[in-house]
């Protein structure tokens, strides 16, 4: 029974292993090896096999097939004894281009840097051997496939900015190709020499601000946890429905993702199959750009905000109440969708989006975290100073319920107590934080009325 001809084969160890049809050209070895050249140049047209000749000549001498001497056992090298003991027993770099078809030269380029950063992993062991100097690793990591950029980085003056180059403007993702630069924002950085959210900038993003905006108290939870840092776990529909964006978490994320400013950081599948995606801002122009969105949603009520961010940070409870009412009454019709909103869904929308704001603007003197019991009116932020000279603070959010509480005033005092009862303290104590350190403060909201106790 003939072999089977197998087409397009680059695989000398596939070839013999599957019984494929091979013409034997191994006495090319002999010849080579013998011919004693410094350089040698085949120069054949294209599907001449020049690929697997190659392949062929790295399985014979390299020391990664020391085994695989059954490969050659029944082809004519074999014949030659003292070609058997050179079998598996030199080093060799075998660095092939055959798999680059881009069509353009940016591209091939990427390709290249790709397919030589892959060839550096598979040695990576030589930087633990002992064998190079402080200058040779340092280059060795040097390598990279992002190395196109790195080049356009050096001849503007810039190479020393590749870190923060990278954090900026890399992240995206085209089909299977990764890491993949934002060439709009590196041309201008390149043009301008600063780190600014060029690319966000060229649209107005207005739907992507007025669907988190007006989005449920569940959206706003995962921005703030975007802007910190963290991911999300979600589906993803492809298959994008416009009308849906109101009213399908989910079809939110996914528009985020197919518009570049999410990318995925990891997946896996369920128990019932489905695909989970793990979710995060591509990058620190995309971040800069939702903090801004953030920010602009106060811009039209920026004395009475900025004036309640001083007097929280200075204590002063009674300036904290004025400030406070100013802004809830302005806003919480801004954080709402108009359609027929409750009392009990505008603070909730309005805490959100007050949070979002507390996290753009003390981000530089405090971390915060929100804890959010969902459903039961109650909401927490914590903010831990990052400076000694700053006090901690509790902040704790309740929406009034007259069957239990009389007052506002009331309401207030039961936020308090629930800042004792849950001793959100003691993680701030561990911390090296005093009592004395530690203020805390209950937030009351009836409707568009709020009380600070």
């Amino acid at each position: 029974m003939p072999r089977t001809v197998g087409i397009g084969h680059q695989d000398f160890e596939q070839i013999i292993t599957n019984h494929n049809f091979y013409v034997d050209k191994t006495m090319f070895i002999k010849e080579w090896w013998e011919n004693n050249d410094a350089v040698t140049l085949i120069n054949r047209p294209r599907r001449f096999g020049k690929t697997l000749n190659l392949n062929m000549t790295e399985y014979f001498f390299s020391v990664s097939h020391c085994r695989r001497s059954d490969l050659f056992q029944h082809l004519s090298i074999w014949k030659e004894e003292k070609y058997r003991d050179c079998q598996g027993t030199y080093p060799v770099i075998f660095l092939s281009f055959a798999g680059v078809k881009e069509t353009s030269f940016s591209d091939a380029r990427k390709s290249i840097c790709q397919i030589i950063k892959n060839l550096y992993n598979k040695y990576d062991f030589l930087l633990e051997s002992g064998h190079l100097n402080e200058n040779e690793r340092e280059m060795y990591h040097q390598i990279s496939a992002h190395m196109e950029n790195y080049l356009a980085l050096k001849e503007y003056d810039l190479f020393d900015e590749k870190e923060n180059v990278q954090a900026w403007y890399d992240g995206f993702t085209f089909g299977r190709s990764q890491d993949i630069y934002n060439p709009w924002s590196i041309i201008n950085f390149l043009d301008k020499r600063k780190f600014l959210p060029y690319w966000a900038n060229t649209s107005s993003n207005s739907l992507v601000g007025k669907l988190i905006r007006e989005g449920s108290a569940d959206t706003k939870m995962v921005m703030e946890d975007l802007l910190s840092g963290r991911a999300l776990c979600t589906q993803i529909d492809e298959q994008i429905v416009f009308s849906q964006l109101g009213s399908k978490e989910s079809a939110v994320w996914s528009l985020l993702l197919a518009s570049g400013y999410l990318r995925v950081k990891n997946w896996s599948m369920d128990k019932r199959g489905r695909m989970i995606y793990e979710l995060i801002l591509t990058n620190r122009e995309v971040l800069l750009m939702f903090e801004q969105m953030v920010v602009d949603w106060f811009s039209d009520f920026t004395p009475a905000y900025n004036s309640f961010i001083k007097a929280l940070l200075l204590d002063e409870k009674k300036a904290m109440n004025v400030y406070m009412n100013r802004v809830a009454f302005t806003t919480f019709s801004y954080f709402d969708t108009g359609k027929h909103p409750s009392e009990t869904t505008e603070p909730e929308r309005f805490y959100h989006g007050f949070v979002l704001g507390l996290l753009v603007d003390l981000a530089g003197r405090y971390t915060i975290t929100s804890n959010r019991e969902s459903g039961f009116g109650r909401y927490d932020v914590v903010l831990e100073p990052l400076l000694d000279t700053d006090d901690a603070v509790i902040l704790e959010f309740k929406v009034h319920d007259p069957d239990e509480e009389d007052t506002l005033a009331d309401t207030a005092q039961e936020a308090l107590k629930q800042i004792e009862r849950m001793k959100y303290s003691v993680a701030l104590q561990a911390k090296g934080i005093s009592q004395e350190r530690i203020r805390r403060y209950g937030f009351a909201f009836e409707g568009k009325k709020v009380f600070i106790g």
